[in-house]
């Protein structure tokens, strides 16, 4: 359980799993234990996603019940923010970044 001030996304496995439920779009529950050895803590993961809005859940019925997750719009913004922030702390340059070749002058130039 968060503490008050305490974001969500400080809570153990929430980036990982918002981060994996961008690349798949859906999930199965279970797919939630390589972040935990449990069934408990792959239901508390999903559950948590569900409460911040990340993702919606849903279940079918088939001789046992499999819970899935799909992620929500909001999701899909929050999880591109949790990448565009890994790309700054790593100083990874994305496809779309552009580099431009500069003379040493020129960077000379600005420091004046």
């Amino acid at each position: 359980m968060s503490e008050p001030n305490t974001s969500p996304l400080s809570e153990r496995h929430v980036v990982d799993a918002i981060l994996l439920l961008n690349e798949c779009g859906q999930v199965k529950e279970s797919d939630f234990h390589r972040f935990g050895s449990n069934y408990a803590t792959a239901a508390k993961i999903g559950r948590k996603l569900v409460r911040m809005g990340v993702a919606d859940t849903y279940a079918e019925f088939g001789g046992h019940i499999t819970r899935y997750y799909a992620i929500t719009s909001y999701g899909r913004r929050v999880a591109k923010l949790l990448e565009e922030a890994n790309f700054i702390i790593t100083g990874e340059l994305r496809e779309d970044d552009e580099v431009e070749a500069v003379s040493y002058t020129h960077l000379r130039a600005h420091e004046t």
